[in-house]
Parts: structure tokens; C-alpha cells; sequence
């Protein structure tokens, strides 16, 4: 829990499209404590607002394993992952937990949520917890659309749960500072021992000191002669005289290409 935060559910902005149908779900029904719980991948299901309430809306065919623990159970969550836990959630939504730990198969860490008496995963950036506030079975007369039979070759008509949302929680971003060897490259590329700062202050200084001839020509504006040659030569050679720390920043570069440095990442 230490690295969720509580949300409130109106400030959630995902696709509920997307979110469903492209990156799936975990929906997850049991008890933590006794490991009376299991879990499996969801691409079909609803959220809005119904009754005055949020809520979410799960369907679970009675010949999952996960739906006696839907019935045995007043909550349940949905958790949503970042793409890289695709493979995971394909495994939980093809296996069942009557074969096995496929939770442990699949990599993922499971924790407690005891207010609800409910469980989610660490590995999670989304968990939306739903207490259950209404249920009831597909009946195949109620299909309007007789291609919605086509669903159910095995006659394993879905129930429908709908649950209340009363908790959210997303996963926390941790603000780190730069790494070490990330520091020490800014130093280096900044010249020896000079920080980004001090090259910033070094170049500063031939660009806020104007030259004689500049000085001249603001004279000239002012009633004194200077001819626009000199003033030309003379901002030429502030451009062309780098600043100590830029100069250093040279001698760095060539040192290292001479001794077989090579470039690119720190890792190299």
C-alpha cells in the first residue's frame, strides 16, 4: 500500500475503451489472509455512473474458478498494468488456479487490502475496488441479437456483477535525483572539475562584456567616431575566444580520444 495513492474517481481521464478491450484487466475476488482468493484477465465489462454511484461492471461464466469466490465474496478488484506485464496477464487469463499456482507462475506479488477483505498487486499502477450491489445471469431469450449466441457455443451464460467504487488507488511517481555516474557525466562534459553552472557563467561573461570597439561604437552613437570595421573585428574576437571552462572542455575531449575513450551511453 505504501506505494499507491488514494484518488478520487472522478479525476480517473483513461479510455474506459482502451482500458478495456486493448490493455485488460485483473479482476480478482477472495480473501488474502488464507489465500482463499483467485484472479484471472478480463476484457469485457463496463464503468459509469448507476444508481447515483460509480461503479464497475464484470461479467464471470460459472465455469471459471474465479466465480465461486465472486459469490463467496462482497468485493473485488480490478487491476489495470503497465504494457510490459502483457505476457502475465495472458497467462492468468488462459491457465485457471485449479491447476496450480499460476499467480506465482506468472511473477506477479499479490497483497492484502483488509478494509475491503479483498487483494490487488504491487505490480499494479491501477486498482479499483468495487463492492458488489447487484447480480444476475445472461438469459439467451433477452438476446435481442441472435449473433450474441454465438458467445456461448457451451451454454456458459455470464453472470453479471455490478460494484460500487469505493476505493482507488494508482501507483505512486517516484521523483529521484540524477545518479551518481549521471552527476559525474555533467561534470565532465561541462570541462575538468567545472559544473554546468560555471560553463553557463564562463560563456556568459565574453557575451555580457562588450569589446572597445562595441564600447566605441556606442560612443559613436553618442557623437564619437568608430568605424563599423572595428567594431566587427572586435566582436569577432570575443566569438572566437571560448571561455576557460569551454577551453578545458576541448582539452578533456582530445585527452580522451587520444588515451581510447570511447563515446555514448555511461554504460557503454
Amino acid at each position: 500500500m505504501k506505494s499507491f495513492n488514494e484518488v478520487d474517481v472522478k479525476s480517473l481521464n483513461f479510455n474506459v475503451f482502451s482500458l478495456f478491450d486493448d490493455r485488460w484487466l485483473l479482476l480478482t475476488a477472495g480473501q488474502f489472509s488464507n489465500k482463499a482468493f483467485n484472479t484471472m484477465t478480463i476484457s469485457w465489462g463496463s464503468m459509469g455512473i448507476m444508481w447515483n454511484r460509480p461503479f464497475a461492471q464484470v461479467v464471470v461464466r460459472p465455469t471459471r474458478f474465479t466465480f465461486q469466490f465472486m459469490n463467496r465474496f462482497d468485493y473485488f478488484t480490478l487491476c489495470a498494468f503497465p504494457e510490459a506485464y502483457r505476457p502475465a496477464l495472458s497467462l492468468l487469463g488462459t491457465k485457471s488456479g485449479r491447476d496450480g499456482d499460476k499467480i506465482a507462475e506468472a511473477g506477479l506479488t499479490p497483497f492484502p487490502l483488509p478494509e475491503e477483505k479483498s487483494v490487488a498487486f504491487e505490480e499494479a499502477d491501477l486498482i479499483v475496488v468495487c463492492k458488489k450491489i447487484y447480480q444476475d445471469d445472461f438469459h439467451p431469450e433477452n438476446f435481442l441479437d441472435p449473433a450474441i449466441e454465438d458467445n456461448y457455443a457451451q451454454n456458459d451464460y455470464h453472470r453479471i456483477y455490478f460494484g460500487e467504487v469505493v476505493r482507488v488507488l494508482k501507483k505512486k511517481i517516484e521523483a529521484s535525483l540524477p545518479s551518481t555516474s549521471l552527476r559525474a557525466g555533467l561534470r565532465l562534459r561541462s570541462g575538468s572539475g567545472s559544473t554546468v553552472a560555471e560553463r553557463s557563467r564562463s560563456n556568459r561573461d565574453c557575451e555580457a562584456s562588450p569589446s572597445a570597439a562595441f564600447r566605441a561604437s556606442l560612443r559613436l552613437r553618442s557623437g564619437s567616431m568608430s568605424t563599423v570595421a572595428e567594431r566587427s573585428r572586435s566582436n569577432r574576437d570575443c566569438e572566437a575566444s571560448p571561455s576557460a571552462a569551454f577551453r578545458a572542455s576541448l582539452r578533456f575531449r582530445s585527452l580522451r580520444l587520444r588515451s581510447g575513450s570511447g563515446g555514448g551511453s555511461g554504460e557503454g
